[in-house]
């Protein structure tokens, strides 16, 4: 229980923070290189961000899930 919680920690501060870093970088590249701002690397960066929230964020409902069909079973 204790290393599944630590993985999907890991997965949801891994996504935001990558979602965060393309918004920081997103704004400081609009305002210095407007060209830059709309390339696929800013995108991409938002889009694993994006990915590795959703993965944690679902891999922690599984876990919620799987421990309290385990807390039925033990009643």
């Amino acid at each position: 229980m204790r290393n599944t919680a630590l993985m999907n920690g890991a997965l949801l501060g891994f996504g935001l923070g990558f979602v965060l870093a393309s918004l920081a970088l997103y704004r400081v590249a609009s305002s210095y290189i407007p060209q830059y701002a709309d390339t696929w690397y800013i995108q991409g960066i938002g889009i694993v961000g994006g990915a590795g929230l959703i993965i944690g964020i679902i891999f922690e409902i599984l876990e919620r899930i799987k421990s309290k069909k385990e807390e039925e079973k033990v009643d």
